[in-house]
Order: structure tokens, then sequence, then C-alpha cells
């Protein structure tokens, strides 16, 4: 059997409240060919029972437990792991919608690219409860696939690429590139993904996606990830 499409990376501390809605939404992709990798990173709740039950009932979720050593940390783990094609992150506290990584994966794979990324929501549950689009680039660039090394026609356009909001979550990425997290002692930055310079030669192509029309080459459609502030808040 060969390497599956996506694998999904979920890094876990503490989450019992939210982590079924989270899992569900995962094991529930309309796209089946998915590894599943939750990273636990020594919960004291009742994450690893729950992680447990879904490894039970599912062959494709896995599990690294490991002792408290932070995001940075654990999103290596599972990067290092993952034998998927593409891989590509949830966080705990967070859910997809169905066709995320199905829609996601397709593009990509059409497209030859080593990065789709795109909008998403944000949940909020008080006073009631909502979601609130976040669309990422502005739709000069709408079904558009471009190489940030040799397609930027004016220096605003570059401004806008590098000012993307830094949302790792909403992507997915070639597993062939090399990433890295930063992990340890600068706690603020840990949630930055750090992409080597290589990701931006001139033959490799990156797709940008938003919510409600391709932007720069990808459309996730209604791709809902909620805000771990938000969710703190339920």
């Amino acid at each position: 059997m060969g390497s599956p499409k996506v694998t999904v990376v979920v890094p876990i501390y503490n989450v019992e409240k939210y982590l079924r809605q989270c899992l569900d939404s995962i094991v529930n992709q309309t796209l089946k060919d998915i590894e599943i990798i939750c990273v636990d990173d020594g919960s004291t709740d009742s994450s690893p029972q729950i992680i447990q039950e879904y490894m039970d009932k599912d062959s494709r979720v896995k599990v690294i437990t490991k002792p408290n050593s932070g995001y940075g940390n654990s999103m290596n783990r599972g990067f290092d792991m993952a034998e998927g094609e593409y891989i590509g992150i949830v966080e705990s506290d967070d859910y997809a919608d169905p066709e995320m990584f199905e829609e996601m994966y397709n593009v990509a794979s059409s497209n030859q690219l080593d990065v789709v990324k795109s909008g998403f929501y944000y949940y909020y549950s008080i006073p009631k409860e909502r979601n609130e689009k976040e669309e990422i680039v502005s739709k000069v660039r709408a079904r558009k696939t471009f190489c940030p090394a040799t397609d930027f026609n004016a220096p605003m356009e570059m401004v806008e690429f590098f000012n993307l909001k830094p949302t790792i979550w909403s992507a997915i990425y070639r597993k062939t590139v090399d990433y890295a997290f930063f992990q340890g002692g600068v706690k603020e930055y840990e949630n930055a993904g750090k992409i080597k310079p290589a990701m931006f030669a001139p033959c490799e192509l990156l797709a940008v996606g938003g919510i409600g029309g391709w932007f720069a080459g990808f459309f996730i459609g209604k791709s809902r990830l909620s805000s771990a502030i938000e969710r703190n808040n339920r």
C-alpha cells in the first residue's frame, strides 16, 4: 500500500472538551486516504483516553505520546513521523469541514504545488454562536497559482504575499519540502512555521486560497477552523 495522500497532524494538550469534535471532523473527511497523527504533549486530562477510543475505531489514527515540551516540539515530531504526500494541521480545539482536505489535495496535486493555503472562519460561541470568514488575500489574485520567486509584478504584490496571516493550520505542505518549527525557549514564536528558503526556488509554485473564490490558486469552500482564543470563552 502506498503513502497516504495527506497526513493530518493534531497537536494535543489537555483539550478533552473539544477533542472529539476535532477528531470527528478529521476521520469523516471526504478524502479517505489520510493519516491522522495525534501528538499528545503530556496531557493530564482524559485526552489520551479519547485518542485511544479513536485508534480503536480507525486504523488511520496514530499517536505520539511524549512528556510536555511545547507546541514546536510537538509539530516537529508529527512532521517527522508523517508519511503522507502532503501534511496538514488541525489544532485540537479546532475543526474542519468535511471537504477541506480533499479540495486542498486536488488543487495541490493537479497543479504540482508545494503549498496550498486557504482562508478560514473564526468561530464564536458568545454572546451567540456564529462564524466569521477571514479572507487572507485580495481578489486581485483570484484563481491563480504563483511562484514567489518569479511572479511578483510590483513591490506591493510582494508586500501582500509576505504579510499573509501566519495561520499554519489553514494550509497543506508537500512532504518533500523541508520544514521546521521553532521550539524551546521562545514560546511566543512556537506557533510560527519556519520554511527554508528553498521553498521559494523559481521552479516551485505556491497556491494561496481564500473563502468565496480562488485567491492565488485555491478555494477552500466552507472551511471552518475555530480559534483557541474564542474557544476558551465557551
